[in-house]
């Protein structure tokens, strides 16, 4: 068999044919674990991680700067989910009242129907947890990066903060965008359990009453909202649906655009690995076959793939493969025809120019699709009077199910913080209350996503 790939020699990359004979192919080998290069140096590094605890002089540091505060916060990410460190999160936020917000990717690590969480933060994050991270004095980072889609613009991150401590299995993240004044290279679920005997066992308890009104107020007065009186269907209406028949306890899978934020905005998640994404890594199409692999896990489980027009035209072919095993997956496809995430930034930041983000001129019936791949239920909505009982059926039906909604085509994803923007900058559209009102920059973006 040959085999060909690309090298770089002599500084340019160049096609290289290797040829594997067929009898090497097929030979039978024993593996017997030999060829393995031990790098002790990595090795022994790894193991002063893995093995590393906070000392009694690390606690005292941390619940000095603590008990100072007046508004501390917990801002958690996808180590959390990764380390296992749910239970114990939830246990120090118990004893010690720290209010939470988590990344795209640490969705479910904190339960976000409890009081003290405030969902999302960063671009797409909630117009309340991005003011809080404003107002507070204290933040506690938990497995995240300060990566650019929640610092922004790091100096302006949590800019009243008196004191920044963070906790990461990772020492090259310590420090790397945003400066901090306490940290712990370890395993984040040993660091919270040592912190929170440690606090126990000295009555350390802050007293965080005004924070805990603080928060609450602007949990009401910053939350989440959109049109609701549009003849429209909107996406928002479409989730809030759908969520207040799952409460939190679906599995939920997405592809990347508009329907991702939305879905991370409007989903409650209840625990971990209840939220399937590819985050910031952009991957159109990782929806459904995501939502595949979920169900052969938890076959027990409701899963369902949030997916919009474009995305899910990456791996449609997958349908198939649902109705082949019976799996009863239920996919949503957001349908505004065209690129909605691209169609967004060229409104808002290319001043309308709007360049092959639009679909109109595409004839792709999707409710033919999934009926020729086997889909024994599956419908368009488009009137928004049957939203609510289409949501109903669709979710009820014992077996594959797919539902194509026709939705406002101008509808946004909002809050967002834009390029080169404080979260002070957040734009939240028109029907979520800012404090301040701010116009979207004329700047071209270096970014897409």
């Amino acid at each position: 068999m040959r085999t060909a790939f690309t090298l770089a020699r002599s500084g340019r990359p160049g096609p290289v044919v290797v040829d594997v004979p067929k009898d090497v192919q097929n030979t039978a080998l024993d593996y017997r674990g030999d060829g393995e290069l031990a790098l002790s140096g990595y090795r022994a590094r790894l193991r002063a991680v893995e093995q590393s605890a906070l000392s009694d002089a690390d606690c005292a540091s941390f619940f000095a700067a603590l008990m100072q505060a007046q508004r501390p916060l917990i801002y958690a990410g996808g180590g959390v989910i990764a380390a296992g460190a749910a239970t114990a999160l939830r246990a120090f936020v118990d004893t010690f009242g720290l209010p939470v917000t988590t990344t795209l990717m640490g969705l479910g690590g904190f339960d976000t129907t409890d009081p003290l969480a405030l969902h999302l933060l960063g671009m797409h994050g909630t117009a309340y947890a991005n003011y809080a991270v404003e107002d507070c004095d204290f933040v506690l980072t938990l497995g995240a990066r300060f990566d650019d889609r929640v610092a922004g613009v790091p100096a302006k991150f949590a800019p009243r903060a008196k004191f920044i401590a963070q906790v990461d299995i990772d020492p090259a993240e310590i420090g790397k965008v945003k400066p901090v004044h306490w940290h712990h290279v370890g395993p984040l679920t040993r660091a919270l359990e040592r912190l929170t005997t440690y606090g126990r066992a000295h009555g350390l308890r802050p007293q965080l009453a005004a924070w805990h009104a603080h928060v609450a107020a602007l949990k009401r007065m910053h939350a989440m909202n959109y049109d609701r009186t549009s003849a429209l269907i909107q996406p928002y209406a479409v989730l809030e649906a759908i969520n207040r028949h799952t409460r939190g306890h679906a599995i939920v899978s997405t592809g990347v655009g508009q329907h991702q934020m939305w879905a991370a905005q409007y989903f409650d998640f209840r625990a971990p690995r209840h939220w399937l994404t590819s985050g910031s890594m952009g991957t159109m199409g990782f929806g459904l076959p995501a939502a595949i692999g979920a169900q052969f896990a938890q076959p027990g489980k409701l899963v369902i793939d949030i997916d919009g027009d474009a995305s899910i035209r990456m791996n449609i072919g997958e349908l198939e493969t649902v109705t082949t095993y019976n799996l009863p997956v239920k996919v949503v496809v957001f349908n505004n025809v065209g690129d909605g995430m691209v169609r967004q930034w060229q409104k808002l930041y290319f001043k309308g120019r709007f360049a092959a983000s639009d679909k109109s001129l595409h004839r792709k019936d999707f409710v033919l699709a999934a009926q020729a791949d086997g889909f024994a239920w599956a419908r368009r909505l488009q009137d928004k009077a049957a939203l609510e009982a289409t949501i109903a059926d669709f979710l009820a039906f014992d077996g594959p199910a797919f539902l194509e909604v026709m939705i406002d085509p101008d509808a946004g994803v909002y809050p967002m913080v834009g390029p080169g923007a404080s979260y002070a900058q957040m734009i939240t559209g028109d029907f979520i209350p800012s404090r301040e009102v701010h116009a979207a920059s004329d700047a071209v973006p270096s970014s897409m996503f």
